[in-house]
């Protein structure tokens, strides 16, 4: 169920929203019902959910017990991994680099033509979540950092995940969080324990998907395939041709 934490940053209900995938993954939430929320350490930013330098090194000064403030934050990078997330981009409509960056092909800078913007709204990815699974979920626009010389909030566990470097901005990020204190927990207490690094979220995806957008370089194939699976689910007409095919020059 969604649960609003004290330190997010809500957007309005009409925000657009938009996640970039392949199609199998797409096909994968349809017919699972279901979010993919990967473990937060296996994202590609490797300062993820960790403490700036900034605030470390305040405290590492303001603590006198040396030995205490090392345990903290050897606490707080072990709840890393228990930390799982979906992000969407938060930008009013499609855009070329998050295309490029999000749904890549094998050349640099070149946009796969098996790649799908999925559309939404805030509104409609918070109504979609199933109320009867009791895990509370997340949702926030991310912070920006610079990491060198800005502060964390350390406050609590769950802020370090609402949070990342400045240099990534542009993406303007939503972020779905489930934090598993119970893997958490398990973890502390059985050294064999083993987490999967995934967690799925039941969704509606009916209630979810606003519209799908196939890759401004697909071709009539890939949109034939993405309409066959929408015809699927009865939603063929949220098929939406991409604004950029006409402007792409690839």
């Amino acid at each position: 169920m969604y649960h609003v934490h004290y330190s997010a940053l809500i957007p309005q209900d009409s925000q657009p929203l938009y996640r970039y995938t392949t199609f199998e993954r797409f096909k994968d939430m349809l017919e699972n019902s279901s979010l993919y929320l990967r473990s937060v350490a296996k994202f590609p930013d490797g300062t993820e959910a960790l403490m700036t330098a900034s605030t470390t090194a305040q405290l590492r000064e303001k603590e006198p017990d040396r030995l205490a403030i090392e345990k903290y934050f050897l606490l707080h990078k072990a709840t890393r991994p228990f930390g799982f997330a979906q992000c969407w981009c938060a930008h009013s409509t499609e855009l070329v680099p998050m295309w490029e960056r999000f749904s890549p092909s094998e050349r640099p800078n070149v946009i796969s033509k098996h790649g799908i913007a999925i559309r939404t709204s805030f509104a409609a990815l918070r109504n979609s979540l199933d109320k009867k699974d009791e895990r509370l979920v997340r949702m926030s626009l991310i912070k920006y950092l610079d990491r060198h010389s800005e502060l964390s909030n350390y406050d609590n566990m769950l802020s370090a995940f609402l949070e990342k470097d400045i240099s990534l901005i542009d993406e303007r990020e939503l972020r779905v969080l489930f934090y598993d204190i119970e893997a958490f927990q398990k973890s502390t207490q059985i050294p064999t324990y083993r987490d999967p690094q995934y967690r799925r979220i039941p969704i509606n995806p009916i209630t979810l998907v606003e519209s799908v957008i196939p890759s401004p370089t697909a071709g009539s194939t890939e949109i034939d395939q993405i309409r066959s699976l929408l015809s699927n689910f009865g939603i063929e007409n949220r098929l939406e041709h991409s604004r950029l095919r006409e402007k792409a020059s690839y």
